[in-house]
């Protein structure tokens, strides 16, 4: 796991990573400011470190602050990153700056900026979700390692 976890940060990642590799599903409850994002990019590098990552958020702010804490803070590299979502300035000057990152809602270009070999992480809005949907259904975007 992460160096510089929390004692708490490494159990949730421990317990996250055993649940999701056996193919279920996990909940990771915990207040504002204890490490919920970066847990998260811990797990998804430990499960799937050369694969395919898919996330879904809420909100454009939350898709900012989870690539910058899983970027900053990550197991390894994240790969092609592409963003699903209508704000082109997710990762403007206020956010973080990643170059080479895909922000779009075309299916199309979803698709072919994400079917590249190697790791490969999307982080989409949840009103996004229809346009990786498409990917998927329209221009055959592989399927995830973890999502």
């Amino acid at each position: 796991m992460a160096a510089g976890l929390w004692a708490h940060q490494r159990q949730a990642a421990e317990a996250g990573a055993a649940a999701l590799a056996g193919g279920g599903r996990t909940t990771l409850i915990k207040p504002c400011g204890t490490g919920k994002t970066r847990t998260a990019g811990v797990i998804a590098a430990r499960l799937a470190s050369s694969g395919r990552v898919l996330a879904a958020v809420p909100t454009l702010e939350l898709a900012a602050q989870t690539i910058r804490a899983w970027h900053d803070y990550g197991d390894g590299p994240l790969g092609t990153v592409t963003i699903a979502c209508s704000d082109q300035e997710v990762l403007s000057s206020r956010y973080i700056d990643l170059r080479g990152v895909m922000v779009t809602t075309r299916p199309d270009q979803l698709a072919a900026h994400s079917a590249r070999p190697g790791r490969v992480t999307m982080l989409t809005t949840y009103s996004s979700l229809p346009a990786v949907a498409a990917a998927h259904s329209l221009h055959d975007l592989p399927k995830w390692d973890l999502a």
